[in-house]
């Protein structure tokens, strides 16, 4: 569930035009988890888990509200790094 603090002009809720001008943009940060598992003895086992950054993307907030859902291609900016990188 995602909570958006924006506040319409007259305090109590957002008309139709105000919403079409509106110049806000939601921010995506994308990151894959790894977890790995070492076994120490058979009663226990040590978890590491790792985040890695893949890259980000916005969206105009109009587009979510006006669909509720989001269907297409993203450009998902990555660092350099991850460029020429392709998951398969």
């Amino acid at each position: 569930m995602l909570e958006f603090l924006i506040e319409a002009k007259n305090k109590k809720h957002f008309s139709k035009t105000e919403l079409e001008a509106s110049k806000v943009m939601v921010h995506f940060t994308l990151f894959d988890q790894e977890v790995k598992v070492e076994t120490v003895t058979k009663m226990k086992e040590i978890r590491y888990m790792q985040n890695r950054y893949l890259g980000s993307f916005k969206l105009p907030l109009t587009t979510i509200m006006t669909d509720m859902k989001f269907e297409g291609l993203i450009k998902i900016n990555r660092p350099i790094v991850l460029q020429d990188y392709v998951v398969v």
